[in-house]
């Protein structure tokens, strides 16, 4: 719940009051308030986008009778529309840009007429997240428009965005209220003695209870702009660690004789290379998304096809498992593992880089039943067997001894001829020369593939790799 401009203790205690009294006995419900939003549910709704249930709200009809006459005037309906959404999409690009999610603009759209719009998201959700929130409002805008009003709101769990016609500067085209005349001077001396103390009492307390909101206000905003600047302080400190600590592992390599092949040199990208070649981690070059962030497809200048794993910045484990990916990946070398390009540690952002696999994962062709029907027996035997050949290299053949952790359909990345690649090696654990097993209070992977001792006791080996190679084995024989 956010708010502004009033007491939050107030707000907070109407809201809370409201909700149960309007959704008795309830799982879950959400209140709007001009200033803020409370929500409640028995379900995790954090960093998600959400764009049910939609409310409309428009101008009532009595309010401004005289300027939706004068609206209509101005426009036609189809102009009218157009305005609106046009600037309705200006303002969710300038609000994407935006560190608080949040944007305003205006247009004069004649002489005495002004329209604005206002676009607002939860703070817990992404950039992307946002923006396709938003563009879910604004196909709503036909329905609001349809009201031929000066004004209107939608609303949604994750975002909101209104317009508001001006006329002449007042909303509505009202006028303001008539200012009184205090005719105390004019009155009886005895009246105007008992009328001045109590303008003097009620000024006293209505100028302390606003000094109260304002100081209140800005030690809030205050102590706000310090913990954002000490976040951002510590995860570039992190970041900064994170570099190193890669950069002593090769150097550790280098240092016991371990020649490293040329092709896995850890690589660094930079982040505007990526971004032109995501389009800017737009909607349409995404893959999927997974535990830690979304996957973009991406083409690089000289027309080579890239897959961009983008580590969400509110993942608690982002750090761990993007230093797990890279000291990993790069130091293995198999034609059934997937092959990391490069990484980025640019602007807080924890980017991996791929070969892009264009057929996508395993799963997608298991689980439906048109594109099922392409994958015939030797090719299953052949997927099959190229998945236990890089199990057994990670297992036996390579340098380390690696435990994957979260063997699965949707981490086996299939190339242009079907061959399988394990990837995400986020989970990953190295065992020593002489280690058969060990033990974790973090238990880390899907609960359909895991072995049962590790997912009760926390007891890993190569048997809970085996485990789940055997619940893929019977995917790949029954579908």
């Amino acid at each position: 719940m956010g708010c502004c401009c009033r007491s939050l203790s107030v707000l907070h205690h109407l809201a809370t009051s409201t909700i149960i009294e309007r959704c008795p006995g309830q799982k879950e419900a959400i209140i709007w308030y001009d200033e803020c939003l409370m929500r409640y549910s028995n379900r995790s709704f954090f960093s998600m986008m959400e764009t049910t249930p939609v409310k409309f709200i428009v101008n009532p009809a009595g309010i401004s009778a005289t300027f939706n006459r004068i609206v209509e005037q101005t426009f036609d309906n189809e102009d009218f529309a157009a305005k609106v959404t046009d600037l309705a999409r200006n303002i969710t690009d300038l609000e994407i840009s935006s560190e608080r999610l949040y944007a305003t603009k205006d247009i004069n759209v004649s002489s005495s007429v002004t329209l604005h719009e206002l676009a607002q998201c939860t703070p817990d959700i992404a950039n992307w997240a946002c923006k396709s929130c938003l563009l879910s409002a604004i196909k709503e805008f036909p329905i609001v428009l349809s009201y031929k009003r000066g004004g209107a709101r939608i609303l949604q769990p994750s975002c909101n965005i209104r317009y508001q016609m001006t006329y002449g500067g007042e909303p509505n085209g009202q006028a303001p209220a008539p200012s009184t005349t205090n005719k105390t001077s004019t009155e009886s001396g005895s009246e105007g003695v008992k009328r001045y103390p109590r303008i003097a009492i009620v000024s006293s307390v209505i100028g302390a209870g606003l000094l109260i909101i304002i100081m209140g206000l800005c030690i809030f905003l205050k102590r706000t702009k310090r913990w954002k600047k000490e976040k951002e302080n510590s995860q570039e400190v992190q970041l900064l660690h994170l570099r190193r600590e890669i950069g002593e592992e090769f150097s550790k390599e280098r240092t016991r004789g371990e020649k490293l092949v040329a092709s896995q040199e850890l690589s660094l990208i930079q982040l505007d290379i990526i971004r032109a070649a995501t389009q800017n981690f737009s909607n349409e070059c995404k893959l999927g998304e997974g535990g830690f962030g979304p996957v973009y497809r991406g083409t690089l200048a000289d027309v080579k096809e890239i897959a961009v794993k983008r580590l969400s910045r509110t993942s608690g484990q982002g750090l761990i498992e993007f230093k797990n990916e890279v000291i990993l990946i790069a130091r293995l070398q198999h034609r059934n593992l997937v092959r990391l390009l490069g990484c980025c540690l640019e602007e807080h952002e924890k980017l991996l880089i791929y070969e892009y696999m264009p057929n996508k994962s395993l799963d997608v062709f298991l689980f439906d039943s048109t594109m099922g029907q392409s994958l015939d027996w030797k090719m299953r035997m052949n997927i099959t067997f190229g998945i236990a050949r890089g199990l057994l290299y990670l297992h036996e053949d390579s340098r380390l001894r690696i435990i994957h952790r979260d063997l699965k359909a949707s981490n086996i990345l299939l190339d242009g001829e079907m061959n399988p690649k394990i990837s995400d090696f986020g989970m990953a654990r190295i065992f020593g020369v002489n280690q058969d097993e060990a033990n974790t209070n973090r238990v880390v992977g899907t609960y359909g593939y895991m072995a049962p001792e590790y997912a009760m006791q926390g007891l890993f080996s190569v048997k809970s790799d085996v485990f789940s190679f055997g619940v893929l084995l019977l995917e790949m024989i029954s579908g």
